[in-house]
């Protein structure tokens, strides 16, 4: 998620090219596998957020934020420098994954999909209580991935297609990770041959 850029993203044909990882050594480079390398469709209504914060970014470039098709999605205002009329713009940068990670947690305790076990201050802003601390737990940016995997085979997407939107090498690398997906479909198919028999 850390290395798209808008150039990744098609909003026509709504889909999202996963072609280079950005993690906290802050290099870019491409995914682990070949398979890894996928274009991927997206929702309507996440093509609707991706263009609304394309907006917002292009509401920033207005402000300074150098923006072009190589600015990632997930970006941060990583330095400033005089333009050639002399006046300061930012630039932007990949976020560095700490950094996300950070926001992330926060996010996830701001709307009750985490805690933190230690507290260390408490403030309201717009109304809104936040916590912030130390000692997470709940919900990591991985386990959207798993999640994501679990529910579209829970809802009868095929093996190949699951592996195709995670990148996995091949379909015994889906079928072992979510095996357990796939085994509870095993009950529903006993109940409905039973129903078809009957």
């Amino acid at each position: 998620m850390l290395g798209l850029v808008w150039d990744d993203y098609d909003p026509i044909n709504k889909t999202l090219r996963i072609c280079r990882h950005y993690t906290n050594d802050k290099v870019p480079r491409a995914p682990k596998s070949k398979m890894s390398n996928r274009t991927i469709a997206i929702s309507t209504q996440l093509s609707q957020h991706l263009d609304s914060w394309k907006k917002i970014q292009e509401e920033l470039a207005l402000a300074g934020c150098i923006q072009n098709d190589d600015t990632p999605i997930v970006h941060s205002l990583i330095a400033s420098r005089r333009n050639k009329k002399g006046s300061m713009v930012s630039i932007a940068g990949n976020l560095d994954g700490h950094n996300f990670d950070r926001w992330f947690r926060n996010f996830c305790v701001d709307n009750d999909f985490g805690a933190y076990s230690v507290i260390k201050k408490e403030f309201t802003k717009n109304g809104k209580k936040h916590i912030r601390g130390t000692g997470y737990s709940g919900l990591v940016p991985h386990a959207l991935r798993h999640t994501q995997a679990t529910l579209l085979i829970g809802e009868g997407a095929d093996i190949k297609t699951v592996q195709a939107r995670l990148g996995h090498a091949s379909p015994s690398t889906t079928l072992s990770i979510y095996s357990h997906a796939i085994e509870s479909k095993d009950r529903e198919a006993a109940e409905a041959f039973d129903s078809l028999v009957s």
